[in-house]
């Protein structure tokens, strides 16, 4: 108690009513959802306490006015509400001292209904609090203004400290609730959409496709939907060229597109980079290519510069699983991909695909997996001067290897499926785009040998800008040395031999690789401008063991000298054939001497 204060003087019933307004407070799971009800409800309860006739909140950002007036009054007549709208506006402008034209805002009023009664009095006013008093949280502008109305007869010292003292409180609960349920609702939509595009993500998707396989399953006369996968061709290609934001906005713009041709009970959802799937209820596979083709055509009308690929599947026609069914739409895009861009595919049934083809498919995935990831990446094998001592390192073979979960694949094995379905250019194109930056970086004055097959000499693209991309690194040709396995099939057609020739006639190094095993046309190499003969591991292992071999090396380093050829030894595993190896040739290369290792382990931790 103050000094000089009596007991008679203390307010006990402003204490108690104090009291019951802070016990009256409290907050739900419910009124967290549903913030208006909840304020609504402690509204009511405050009431009982202090005889208020109605609450407001006023949320001001930049242009947008927004107002929510609780009151148990209805309030029908426009006009009214014009002239409250006024009255809350005069006293915000009052009280923090700045110009707000109702004229100039983007205004939406919104009236929640209270259940308490009061004494009606047309000398109503609106009250609101000081600022100096700190009753709200935010910032005043653009912020939230909660004001309270009261009888005006009713005004007092002891009725306006109630007053401000529950817009202070209101204050604070409004402010927690309305940030809980804002924070949310973000987290809600975040994982429910896509951030990007606001379509729905894969994980929801997932769900909401097993939620219509359960209901299918229930009905007694079954039920059937179909999904559509969808793929952006060449879409990496906008992203380097445009950049990343352009990438970002196609992606918008095509979420959009996809919205706009399908029903409301059709779900669109984004399940990869550049990969989109959706499901049509009560739809048939035969009438979602129809859902397709307007697709396309409205990307026509848009002048979009994009095309897609796409795979449907059914259900239950091609499974009764959502893996099974994403497997299925994903086999048919693939389908579509190899047959040309731009196409549309219906998957086929279990039955009719064979164990051999579901692994490879399986396996091309896994690869295209590790193509989006970036974990197909390059290593680099050293090949070395053997007569000098220490050894010099001429150059560095590169090889790929597929690394999927810090696992190291079985190359071969890959790079056979690859070629077997036509699909070695992307991961040879992406393997020889990373090794060039690290040799421009870390070993710009060495030789660089890069592996062609015949696909990369028969692809019409792949050499003119492979060319182009070393030319604008500004990387010297001569330093670079193309690998070509000795081949029957090398110059079957007009465009690879013209592919060879604008290597030879551009400056760069050409080796025949694997020479000995292979077709080992000696006239070719007469004819042809090669620098370099690499001999495979399994005839250089044969020194060893067969004398009529050495002689042989012997024999071809002569015929070899004369021609201006290099010869390089492939497979050197162990000490014995590497001293076998120096008496008749230069070079080698081979894990005895050192195996092929990530740049990380050759220039960066060295």
């Amino acid at each position: 108690m103050e000094k000089g204060k009596t007991k008679s003087q203390i307010n006990y019933e402003l204490i108690e009513k104090f009291i019951n307004i802070l016990k009256e407070i409290f907050i739900s799971k419910k009124d967290v959802f549903h913030w208006n009800s909840g304020l609504a409800k402690n509204l009511e309860k405050l009431h009982e306490i202090f005889s208020f006739h109605s609450f407001f909140r006023v949320s001001i950002k930049k242009d947008k006015v927004d107002i929510v007036y609780f009151s148990p009054v209805n309030l029908p007549k426009k006009k009214y509400q014009y002239t409250l709208i006024s009255q809350i506006f005069d006293v915000i402008k009052e009280t923090y001292n700045f110009d707000l034209k109702i004229q100039h805002v983007d205004l939406t009023f919104k009236h929640v209904l209270l259940k308490f009664q009061f004494n009606n009095n047309n000398n109503l006013i609106l009250y609101n609090q000081d600022q100096d008093q700190q009753f709200i949280l935010r910032n005043p502008f653009p912020g939230e203004f909660l004001g309270i109305g009261v009888l005006f007869d009713n005004i007092n010292s002891y009725n306006l400290f109630l007053a401000e003292l529950i817009l202070s409180i209101m204050t604070f609960f409004f402010s927690s609730l309305k940030e809980v349920s804002e924070l949310i609702n973000e987290l809600e939509h975040r994982a429910l959409k896509d951030p990007l595009t606001d379509v729905y993500n894969k994980s929801i998707f997932k769900e909401m496709v097993e939620k219509e396989i359960l209901i299918a399953k229930r009905q007694p006369d079954g039920n059937f939907f179909s999904l559509i996968l969808i793929d952006l061709d060449n879409f990496k290609k906008i992203n380097d060229t445009e950049g990343h934001l352009a990438g970002d906005l196609y992606l918008k713009t095509f979420a959009k597109i996809l919205k706009r041709n399908i029903r409301k009970t059709d779900i669109v959802a984004r399940v990869g980079g550049d990969e989109f799937c959706i499901l049509l209820r009560k739809c048939k596979a035969s009438n979602a290519t129809r859902i397709v083709s307007s697709i396309r055509e409205d990307i026509t009308k848009q002048n979009l510069k994009i095309n897609f690929s796409a795979g449907i599947s059914e259900y239950p026609d091609h499974g009764d699983s959502f893996q099974e069914l994403f497997a299925k739409a994903d086999h048919a895009l693939y389908v579509s991909k190899n047959t040309g861009k731009g196409k549309t595919s219906v998957g086929i049934s279990s039955e009719e695909i064979n164990n051999s083809e579901l692994e490879d498919f399986i396996c091309l995935q896994k690869i295209n997996k590790m193509l989006k990831n970036d974990t197909i990446i390059p290593y680099f094998q050293p090949i070395v001067d053997i007569t000098t001592n220490p050894y010099k390192i001429i150059g560095y073979e590169v090889f790929a290897r597929f690394v999927d979960n810090n696992n190291l694949l079985p190359t071969q094995e890959y790079i056979n499926l690859l070629k077997k379905h036509n699909q070695l250019l992307p991961v040879t194109k992406k393997v020889i785009n990373k090794a060039l930056k690290i040799k421009k970086r870390y070993f710009d004055d060495l030789m660089i040998f890069l592996n062609l097959s015949v696909q990369e000499l028969r692809s019409e693209y792949f050499i003119p800008d492979l060319v182009d991309i070393i030319e604008k690194m500004k990387i010297k040709k001569s330093l670079i040395c193309f690998e070509i396995v000795e081949d029957q099939e090398l110059f079957d057609t007009f465009l690879a031999q013209k592919n060879f020739w604008s290597l030879i006639n551009s400056g760069f190094k050409i080796a025949l690789d694997n020479f000995m095993p292979g077709y080992s046309n000696f006239l070719f190499l007469a004819s042809f401008q090669v620098n370099y003969l690499k001999l495979g591991y399994k005839f250089v292992n044969r020194l060893k063991n067969d004398k009529k071999i050495f002689t042989f090396f012997k024999g071809l380093k002569a015929f070899c000298e004369n021609l201006g050829l290099k010869i390089i030894a492939e497979g050197v595993e162990d000490p014995e054939l590497l001293n076998l190896l120096k008496q008749s040739i230069h070079l080698a290369q081979g894990f005895y001497i050192a195996p092929p290792q990530p740049y990380e382990k050759l220039f960066v931790e060295s």
